[in-house]
């Protein structure tokens, strides 16, 4: 993670959020994190800005490493049964960018989209 992203209200509070699931996760198995969710906050504003390793993977066109990152505690979450929604929610995005990175040969792109179906009382997008 990157100060960037603990820098923000909003995206520091899905940061926390997530950390917290992780926390729940580990205590899930036994494991008692030495390090409180705070503590890694205020390391991670400590160490500046920064690119993250998915970042650079992003940025050089490697592929992600979303299941070693983000889908071994979704998987861990499920096996525990302990709720891990923002750690999913980010889980799906990142597998979504995954996708799309493998599909173009690693480059981004921010072309405009197909437009969706329409479908009755469906909300239109802006």
């Amino acid at each position: 993670m990157d100060s960037v992203v603990v820098s923000l209200p909003e995206t520091r509070s899905v940061a926390r959020a997530m950390m917290e699931e992780a926390d729940s996760v580990a205590k899930a198995l036994g494991v008692e994190l030495e390090i409180g969710v705070d503590q890694r906050l205020a390391g991670t504003e400590k160490v500046g800005e920064h690119k993250s390793s998915m970042l650079q993977d992003v940025e050089s066109g490697r592929p992600l490493e979303v299941e070693a990152l983000v889908g071994a505690v979704v998987e861990l979450g499920r096996l525990t049964e302990t709720p891990t929604p923002h750690i999913s929610a980010v889980y799906a995005l990142v597998s979504l960018l995954a996708q799309k990175l493998a599909d173009t040969g690693g480059k981004l792109s921010l072309d405009t989209p197909p437009a969706l179906p329409t479908t009755p009382n469906a909300v239109q997008p802006i």
